[in-house]
């Protein structure tokens, strides 16, 4: 009798330790997800944050193929006067 008193009480430690432990498990899986997940969030906060950068210097640089097609000179435009090409020679030939 008392052989399987003990045994019984030794079982439900066993059990206790167990459920323990599967709690404490549970905790660290969670905290690993939680980690993770502040990780991830950063870099994709990190991603956004080059992705405006470069989406902001491409309308920058479209803004200034606009204005330069806007105010091209008049000789490509061909409303100008026809031009004039000088040549400077240092001394003879």
């Amino acid at each position: 009798m008392l052989f399987s008193a003990t045994r019984a009480l030794q079982t439900s430690a066993m059990l206790a330790q167990l459920d323990q432990n599967r709690v404490e498990l549970h905790r660290k899986l969670q905290a690993t997800d939680d980690r993770r997940r502040i990780s991830l969030l950063g870099e994709l906060e990190e991603a956004r944050t080059r992705l405006a950068t470069i989406q902001a210097k491409v309308q920058s640089v479209g803004e200034k193929v606009v204005y330069a097609g806007v105010v091209r000179s008049p000789l490509v435009r061909g409303t100008g006067d026809k031009p004039s090409i000088t040549i400077f020679r240092a001394g003879p030939l």
